[in-house]
């Protein structure tokens, strides 16, 4: 199961999954980054693509609440 959240942190991500249910032997939590394009700047990023994956974006947000 997976899930993702949005924080402000680190430190926050970790307190959350102290709301995370009890695992079964093995299992664990892992909390790691996500990256959006208005991260990267310019020279890693050149605004031409940004504004690509921004198209993206929206059109799956849009597509997600027409469901």
């Amino acid at each position: 199961m997976r899930f993702m959240i949005e924080v402000k942190s680190r430190d926050e991500a970790i307190a959350w999954t102290s709301r995370v249910p009890s695992f079964a032997d093995g299992e664990v939590v892992e909390v790691r980054p996500v990256f959006e394009a208005a991260d990267f700047p310019a020279e890693v990023l050149p605004p031409e693509a940004a504004a690509r994956e921004q198209a993206l974006r929206d059109e799956l947000q849009r597509k997600a609440v027409t469901r």
